[in-house]
């Protein structure tokens, strides 16, 4: 390791550069996406902002409450109504002015580009709800992204560290309860609303401490150090008790039971996110020989509603995030969707890009080839 020389009297970082291993550009260079900005989201920024961590992508659709200004340390009256990655982002800037700190106000389950998350070093979980960390999972798990998420209860805090494949995700860790419940929802067209929040009493104390350990923990993930992958650490409030608990991979987990990563490296073709499909096809079928275009690994197509009570059809052709209509028929039946999972360039929908149809920017795509599926990006580095 290179020991720089610095002057105390001016060097930002010159108590972290007596630590032994510490490397201050590696901070620096680090990518990080923190999701939720909430009372644990405001402490890990807070902490990023710190240490000098040069760039942060911050994710939340949410607004300001006011009860958020007793557990959210860089929220202020009179923020009351803002979005709350947006407000977190500016924040932190002041902390950190050298520091890029960018708001997305996006929803984690839709929005999110599996190409964009992959450009990230380190994910952090700042959620409130099942299933937005349900979808976080997924992709990280894609992606063979460690992501360290954090929960509050009370005084009660854990935090959870996924490397998937090769440990338990998360969700290995639901009940079959859970997996139930969570099934019936992203099978609705109602999925596209957020998940009720339970709202939590939490203090900040809990947050602040929950999110120390997810930060120190992330340190030492962007220096190579070991960390403790696999497991869920926690405190019990009221007893000042740490516990620690290794998560098995569970049988009944759809992920590791049947899915495959990614592959990391991928392939590019010159069309750009707002080509049709049938154009991306065409450059597809020259460049490998595919006869197809799947997105079966991380989304659902609409292409068609039916009544289950009257029969009654409508057409829509798009992705579950962008139907904005009701999800029941006049006659009061549900409307269940049909779902496709290719492009063929015999669907009628050809003329239709990747973004029109509602996948997110910054996504990975797949064709059918010959030699098996080619993944490949819309977007150059």
């Amino acid at each position: 390791m290179t020991i720089r020389l610095t002057d105390p009297q001016h060097d930002r970082y010159a108590r972290f550069r007596l630590i032994r291993w510490w490397d201050q550009d590696k901070l620096a260079a680090a990518r990080i996406l923190v999701v939720g900005a909430g009372a644990l989201g405001n402490e890990v920024v807070k902490n990023l902002a710190l240490l000098g961590v040069g760039s942060v992508t911050i994710l939340d659709f949410d607004e300001i409450e006011t009860s958020n200004l007793t557990r959210s340390a860089l929220f202020r009256p009179g923020d009351e109504g803002k979005n709350k990655a947006e407000t977190l982002a500016k924040r932190a800037k002041e902390v950190h002015p050298a520091g890029r700190f960018r708001a997305l106000k996006a929803d984690v389950r839709f929005d999110l580009g599996l190409r964009f998350l992959s450009s990230m070093d380190l994910i952090f979980g700042c959620l409130d709800n099942r299933e937005a960390r349900y979808y976080l999972n997924r992709a990280c798990y894609l992606l063979r992204k460690t992501w360290i998420d954090g929960g509050l209860d009370t005084l009660n805090g854990s935090l959870m560290v996924f490397k998937p494949p090769e440990t338990a995700c998360y969700e290995c860790t639901l009940t079959s309860a859970d997996r139930a419940e969570l099934s019936k929802r992203i099978s609705c067209l109602k999925s596209t609303e957020p998940e009720t929040k339970e709202h939590i009493p939490t203090a900040p104390t809990i947050s602040s401490i929950i999110a120390g350990l997810q930060t120190q923990i992330g340190i030492r993930a962007i220096h190579g150090l070991t960390i403790p992958t696999g497991k869920r650490i926690g405190l019990y409030g009221l007893t000042d008790l740490f516990f620690e608990i290794q998560m098995e991979v569970s049988n009944d987990c759809g992920l590791h039971a049947a899915a495959d990563p990614l592959p990391e490296t991928l392939e590019w073709l010159p069309c750009g996110e707002d080509a049709p499909l049938s154009e991306v096809l065409q450059a597809a079928n020259k460049a490998w020989g595919a006869d197809s275009l799947t997105w079966d690994f991380d989304r659902n197509l609409i292409t068609s509603l039916a009544c289950t009570t009257c029969g009654e059809t409508r057409e829509f052709v798009g992705t579950e995030n962008i139907y904005r209509e009701s999800s029941t028929c006049g006659c009061g039946g549900v409307l269940k969707p049909t779902f496709s999972f290719s492009y063929t360039g015999n669907e009628p929908w050809g003329a239709r890009g990747y973004r029109s149809l509602g996948f997110p920017a910054e996504h990975i795509c797949c064709a059918t080839t010959p030699n098996g599926r080619t993944y490949f990006t819309l977007v150059k580095e």
